[in-house]
């Protein structure tokens, strides 16, 4: 491994073993990079100097209590426009603020959409076909990135800090994604490590959510075999563990 294979040569197998890890390193450090900067069709791209930013590196840093300074300036400019007084004794986990979305060939989806969600509060977003409400959701959850405006989720930017928000927020989408050969318990535990449940803490999680939602006698049963209703009920189980 170590030694030359001729006389003449000083390059060892060892050599060849070394460059080929230094330049897989390096691979897939441009994919990371890459990744962040060009996300493509799906995701918020982040500037190419990102990695050199103060946020990057302080990412857990909270805001609670806080009013960003983008939050200010956008109701300084609509602090004139008619809308229903807002409640006082309750907070907003997440706040929109002049969102818009255009897509290609001059679409407008979503037009200064301007929305708080207060917690203890169900929330509904009506509408016809093709009013928004979809491109909404996927905004706010990364999928899509905004043409303007933005959006809080638990004072966590949805253009700069989509990490935090995707540790603040679950979502149920309309089509089930689940695992055919896991668990009802395994899916709870899958998506509770996903957004950062201690190994520890995970146990209590599913026995939480697993009673919550009357799938007790199903915990151990595989997903495929779950009626359409159950299968609904775990979904909302994966959006809300964590």
């Amino acid at each position: 491994l170590f030694s030359p294979v001729t006389v003449d040569d000083t390059l060892t197998v060892a050599h060849m073993m070394m460059m080929l890890l230094v330049d897989a390193l390096i691979y897939l450090l441009v994919a990371l990079y890459v990744e962040q900067v060009a996300p493509g069709e799906f995701g918020i791209p982040k500037k190419w100097n990102f990695m050199f930013t103060k946020q990057f590196w302080m990412s857990g840093t909270s805001y609670a209590g806080r009013t960003n300074p983008s939050e200010r300036e956008y109701l300084r400019k609509n602090s004139s426009c008619n809308a229903e007084e807002e409640p006082t004794d309750k907070h907003a986990g997440i706040k929109i603020l002049g969102l818009s979305k255009i897509y290609k060939g001059s679409k407008m989806a979503v037009n200064d959409l301007t929305l708080n969600l207060y917690e203890d509060q169900i929330s509904i977003l009506l509408g016809h076909n093709g009013a928004g409400k979809t491109t909404t959701m996927s905004m706010l959850t990364g999928m899509f990135s905004p043409t303007a405006g933005t959006a809080f989720v638990n004072n966590h930017d949805i253009r700069t800090d989509i990490e935090g928000v995707r540790r603040s927020l679950g979502l149920c989408p309309q089509h089930n994604v689940l695992f055919n050969e896991l668990t009802v318990a395994e899916h709870i535990r899958f998506f509770s490590r996903l957004k950062g449940v201690a190994n520890g803490d995970v146990p209590a999680e599913i026995d939480k959510y697993v009673n919550l939602l009357e799938l007790t006698d199903k915990a151990n049963a595989q997903s495929r075999t779950l009626s359409g209703g159950m299968k609904r009920k775990l979904a909302v189980g994966m959006a809300l563990c964590g």
